[in-house]
């Protein structure tokens, strides 16, 4: 378990995972050092220079001025508020937290094997007056074995950038068992938000789509069907 204070009382709150997802299976879940994981980073070794992922797209433009931004978060905060969010492959910047934090979720999970240290640094330096206001927990486990502990109908999932870094290195049999996880540990009146994928989404219905696959702000929001 990982539960630490840090005294800055603007900086973001660590706490455990099961304060976040009450009924969660902890048994032989290492949160300090990220196990055995499966895909690829979506940052490369061999440059200073860090990608644009997914995520931050969508974060530009939910806090840009362009035509129907306001209408986009206000939907997306009739989905997050109140909840936990699990972001899946989180990466290791606080893109997905701005998301989550802006939507009024009350919780954080960022689930990332390839840079789990690196997230817990970054996030742990960020300062912002509401910070405090919304828990986090980082998890380093595969995201595979992460979704089995999860309890039925208890939280809001972001999946951003996995088709191309970590599902094409998944067997069908995995895809099809993690995306049944997916499904069932999505919270009634919550959302599945991500990029459009080919992953089988048992149980979920797209409820909307914005922009183009082309488009590096895309996102689809899936509910329960």
């Amino acid at each position: 378990m990982i539960d630490t204070g840090i005294e800055d009382q603007n900086s973001i709150r660590f706490t455990s995972v099961e304060a976040l997802i009450p009924g969660i299976r902890t048994q032989g879940l290492r949160l300090e050092r990220p196990g055995l994981y499966i895909g690829t980073s979506i940052y490369p070794k061999d440059t200073r220079d860090t990608p644009r992922s997914q995520a931050q797209h969508v974060l530009e433009k939910l806090t840009s001025k362009k035509v129907n931004s306001e209408s986009q978060l206000a939907e997306l905060t009739g989905y997050l508020k109140g909840r936990t969010v699990v972001d899946i492959g989180a990466g290791k910047t606080t893109n997905g937290y701005q998301i989550a934090s802006m939507c009024g979720a009350t919780g954080y999970v960022a689930v990332e094997a390839h840079h789990f240290s690196e997230l817990r640094n970054v996030l742990g330096k960020v300062r912002q007056a509401n910070s405090g206001k919304m828990p986090v927990c980082v998890v380093g486990e595969d995201m595979r074995d992460f979704a089995k502990r999860v309890p039925d109908n208890s939280v809001a999932i972001f999946v951003f950038n996995i088709d191309a870094h970590i599902l094409h290195k998944m067997p069908m049999m995995d895809i099809e068992k993690f995306s049944q996880n997916i499904s069932r540990m999505l919270a009634p009146g919550s959302a599945y938000i991500g990029s459009s994928t080919s992953m089988p989404a048992p149980g979920l219905r797209e409820v909307d789509r914005y922009d183009p696959p082309y488009d590096p702000a895309h996102y689809i929001i899936r509910t329960r069907s």
